[in-house]
């Protein structure tokens, strides 16, 4: 079931693997489609080599393949639904691990999270930045896959086969922020990995899943557990796994909490760092999910995440807030509609089932 109106997309599903990857195609396929055929002049634009940048996106299948099958399986059911061949869908699903040091270097400000782990608020609010293109190509879809958890994700190309931002119905809330790190060619490319976290159990299962796997790329994860009632950031480079608590709340954008040097996120004077000081200011020390949710949402930060960087904007700000057992998404553009929000309440899941 694909429900569409002026302001939103949203997919519910149940099947199995490949079941989940068709529908995601079809859900996806017409933006996709519309990718593919911009792709070449995009890079030009850049003065970036597209086919270059292709194949080396395609010397990481093998590595995702090993590690993962399931996840590339889904994903072939995917491309063929979208119309579009499976190497170009893959490079949309690895564009930022294969252009992370040579592009987005450029521009080490993507995405910020609020993680609040209080004792009477449980939430992760999360505005995902990335570049103009993907403007409106977001979606929200709802599955209950044979096997596995059922879950919500937030979806756009760019973060296909996964998700930079999900929950399922065992309580695990994560979005993912940046962090720019030199590529590994025998590494997972992180949109595979965070599709397998979508079904984690524990903060310590999610944890233990990245820290077993290599990733292609650099990522900081944020964890909500609301059945444990904790919360971490792990961030990950290609060599080594920190595991940071959350016990009230943070405010992470990009920057690299665990200190080392990280590319062009480290230093005191990047725009990560100073976004994060003013969300603080923002929000206070007491803050709650609508300030939080304010804060995010504020146009100094939707309108303008880059500084003058027009390419780069606010997708969208979504939010999953276990006080209200709800999951909610805020798309940003021309429209600019108001708040969606789809209720948690129909997982009706046990941990350590299977559905």
């Amino acid at each position: 079931m694909i429900e569409s109106t002026m302001d939103r997309i949203f997919q519910e599903i149940a099947g199995d693997t490949k079941t989940v990857g068709r529908a995601t195609g079809l859900l996806m396929g017409s933006w996709m489609q519309q990718l593919v055929r911009i792709y070449p002049a995009f890079y030009r634009r850049q003065k970036l080599d597209y086919k270059k940048l292709r194949n080396r996106a395609l010397d990481l299948i093998p590595p995702a393949r090993a590690a993962f099958p399931w996840v590339i399986k889904e994903f072939e059911a995917t491309a063929r639904a979208a119309q579009v061949s499976f190497d170009d869908a893959w490079f949309m699903a690895a564009e930022e691990d294969v252009t992370d040091e040579i592009e987005w270097a450029k521009h080490p400000d993507h995405c910020t999270t609020i993680i609040l782990n209080t004792s009477d608020t449980r939430a992760l609010v999360h505005n995902e930045d990335y570049d103009g293109r993907y403007r409106g190509m977001v979606a929200v879809q709802r599955a209950r896959p044979r096997g596995s958890i059922p879950f919500y994700r937030f979806l756009y190309p760019c973060g296909l086969p996964g998700t930079t931002c999900g929950v399922n119905a065992a309580g695990i809330a994560f979005s993912e922020d940046s962090l720019h790190f030199p590529v590994n060619m025998s590494g997972v490319t992180k949109n595979v990995i965070f599709r397998a976290l979508l079904g984690a159990q524990s903060i310590s299962e999610v944890a233990a899943i990245i820290k077993n796997i290599t990733p292609s790329n650099a990522f900081a994860l944020n964890v909500v557990s609301s059945r444990e009632r904790k919360a971490v950031v792990i961030e990950r480079t290609t060599t080594k796994t920190v595991v940071l608590p959350v016990t009230s709340f943070l405010v992470h954008a990009n920057q690299s909490l665990a200190g080392g040097r990280l590319g062009a996120d480290e230093g005191k004077g990047t725009h990560s760092h100073k976004r994060v000081r003013e969300v603080n200011r923002m929000i206070g020390t007491q803050p709650t999910r609508e300030l939080a949710e304010h804060a995010l949402a504020s146009p100094k930060f939707v309108r303008s995440p880059y500084r003058g960087q027009k390419a780069y904007m606010t997708l969208a700000t979504v939010v999953t807030d276990f006080n209200k057992n709800r999951f909610g998404l805020k798309v940003w553009g021309k429209q600019r509609p108001g708040w969606q929000w789809w209720p948690l309440t129909f997982f009706s899941y046990t941990p350590h089932s299977r559905e």
